[in-house]
């Protein structure tokens, strides 16, 4: 698991650099069919051309990504909420037999820690 964490945090980081090592590792074939200037040495491009276009498409790739999330984050989300009535209806079934019993919201909570308020103690100073 920390291999493929390791990775994948690798593949992200290094993802802006994919160009430069496709023109190192591709070399030659990118001087001789690819290059815009092959017809003209005296430019001396060797390929450069092409890496130049490379890293301006990922730049712009990478800008579209932003854009996106940017979008993502500022999308308006849309919530629902049902308003249900107070006299809330449970339906209990045992036997075969549907019972129904009217539920409240006063009825359902009570107040099972203390009857009556409680007061702070009171303490006599005597000199």
């Amino acid at each position: 698991m920390r291999i493929t964490g390791s990775l994948v945090i690798l593949i992200v980081l290094f993802r802006p650099l994919l160009p430069v090592f496709d023109y190192l590792f591709h070399y030659e074939y990118i001087v001789t069919e690819v290059c815009v200037n092959r017809d003209r040495p005296e430019l001396e491009c060797n390929g450069k051309c092409y890496l130049m276009r490379s890293l301006a498409e990922e730049a712009e790739r990478e800008q579209d990504d932003k854009k996106g999330k940017l979008q993502e984050r500022y999308a308006s989300t849309l919530l629902y909420h049902e308003a249900r009535p107070y006299g809330l209806v449970a339906e209990f079934v045992a036997s075969g037999e549907i019972t129904r019993i009217p539920v409240c919201c006063r009825c359902s909570y009570t107040f099972l820690f203390a009857e009556k308020p409680l007061r702070p103690p009171q303490f006599q100073v005597i000199i």
